[in-house]
Order: C-alpha cells, then sequence, then structure tokens
C-alpha cells in the first residue's frame, strides 16, 4: 500500500465479510475473492516500470489456489469448448519487474486472478487488450510507478453459464504520483 510513496491501501471490502475471502498475497500483487461467486471482488498489482522485464509466455499451466476451498474457486471446467478466455484481472506482465519477476509472472496463472471473459472482449486490440497493453506500455516506456485495481462487475443479474454467473462488465483504475 505503500509502493507509490503515498498510502493507497486496497479497497475496503469489510462489508462484504460475509462473502469476501481474505487479501491473497502474490508476488507483487493481491487478490480478494467473492467466495460464493468463486470470482474475484478485485485485484491489485504494483507496476514497476524502472525494473520490468518480459518473461517468455511458454505455456499456460493454470492452478488452483490451495489457501481456498475449491468450490470456492472457478476453475477450467467453465474454459472448455467456448469462447470464454480466462481473463488474467493481473496481467502476466504486470507484476513481472525486479528479482522475483519469473515467479510473478507465474503466480497470476491462479485461476484466483482469471475471470470469464469472451475472447473478443479479452484479445481486442481496441478493448480490454488495448487497455492493458497502454497502462503497461507508458509504465515501461516512462519508468513509472503505478498501482492497478482491476476486478469485475458482479451483478445478479449476470447470466450463469456452467454453474458460474458470468460477469459482462469490468473496471480498472489506475493511480500514479
Amino acid at each position: 500500500e505503500n509502493f507509490l510513496g503515498v498510502r493507497l491501501p486496497l479497497p475496503d471490502a469489510s462489508a462484504l465479510n460475509d462473502v469476501a475471502s481474505q487479501e491473497l498475497k502474490y508476488h507483487h500483487f493481491s487478490v480478494v475473492m467473492h467466495r460464493p461467486r468463486r470470482l474475484a471482488l478485485f485485484t491489485a498489482v504494483n507496476i514497476d516500470g524502472r525494473s520490468a522485464t518480459r518473461p517468455r509466455r511458454d505455456s499456460d499451466r493454470w492452478i488452483m489456489d490451495p489457501r481456498l476451498p475449491r468450490e470456492e474457486q472457478t476453475g477450467d471446467e467453465v474454459y472448455r469448448q467456448n469462447p470464454l478466455d480466462r481473463g488474467h484481472l493481473v496481467r502476466r506482465l504486470d507484476p513481472a519487474w525486479g528479482p522475483l519477476a519469473t515467479a510473478a509472472n507465474d503466480d497470476t496463472f491462479h485461476f484466483t486472478n482469471a475471470t470469464p471473459q469472451h475472447h473478443d472482449f479479452n484479445a481486442g486490440r481496441t478493448l480490454w487488450l488495448g487497455l492493458e497493453d497502454y497502462i503497461l506500455n507508458n509504465t515501461d516506456n516512462h519508468d513509472l510507478t503505478v498501482s492497478v485495481v482491476t476486478g469485475p462487475v458482479l451483478d445478479e443479474g449476470d447470466p450463469s453459464y456452467r454453474g458460474v454467473a458470468l460477469p459482462r462488465q469490468f473496471f480498472k483504475v489506475v493511480a500514479m504520483v
């Protein structure tokens, strides 16, 4: 929360303490889950453009987080044989900086960091991917440090698919000093 040199705490999920998980800390990012929805409430990542690296993406090996019960996480069963991507909320390259860059990159492949996103949205150069590229490229090119909070907009009216209510909207808040 002090990464930017000013205090920027995680969003307050205390009003949702009956459904929100504890903060799950990874290398350079955190996730707070909505346990009944089995998806993240939000993620928060710190990006250091001065020491950023770009590890190769050899293969996607998604794993469950052992700190949460399996029934509180959405796994591969939602993504098979359909146009849904495992949409990274924390982009794999965002926390990939400093001596822990590879571990941080690998941490982003926890299902707690994935939300079902239609492929056209997730990979769209003028949509989600375009926004992610804009943030990371400017952070890298200008040696910035930024903090990004991202998540799905969880609505009671979200359509259900394979036992998971699919978010139709997402948010991203970028902070820098």
